[in-house]
């Protein structure tokens, strides 16, 4: 069960395993601040629920920039404006457990992520 300043999201997909599994509920928080490695859920422009890795941002005259891909994606997301970021993932409900996302973790998948797209990938 999430906290009262959490949502709860299903997980679909293996674009983000193994942090997050197909089956998995993401607890997301809001936050004023986020970082590279942490895992934003966004709105895309199709309307679409994402969770993938922020892996940069850039302030503009519009904003805050984030700049996301999915740990097994070929490359970028759109960039996303600040108004459609959701929040970002703190932990997963797990086979009926709450896990907490270890920080090892992201940073491991970000260094690897901007590895990729750093060479191209």
């Amino acid at each position: 069960m999430a906290c009262a300043d959490e949502l709860e999201i299903p997980i679909r997909g293996t674009c983000m395993h193994p942090s997050l599994r197909d089956g998995d509920v993401g607890l997301v928080r809001p936050s004023r601040v986020y970082w590279p490695g942490q895992i934003l859920v966004f709105v895309d422009p199709a309307g679409r629920i994402l969770c993938h890795r922020l892996l940069a941002m850039a302030r503009g005259a519009q904003g805050w920039r984030y700049y996301c891909r999915g740990d097994h994606s070929p490359g970028l997301d759109t960039p996303v404006g600040g108004a459609r970021v959701l929040g970002r993932i703190t932990g997963v409900l797990r086979e009926g457990k709450r896990e907490v996302l270890p920080w090892t973790g992201h940073l491991r998948a970000w260094l690897r992520s901007l590895g990729e797209v750093i060479r191209g990938r």
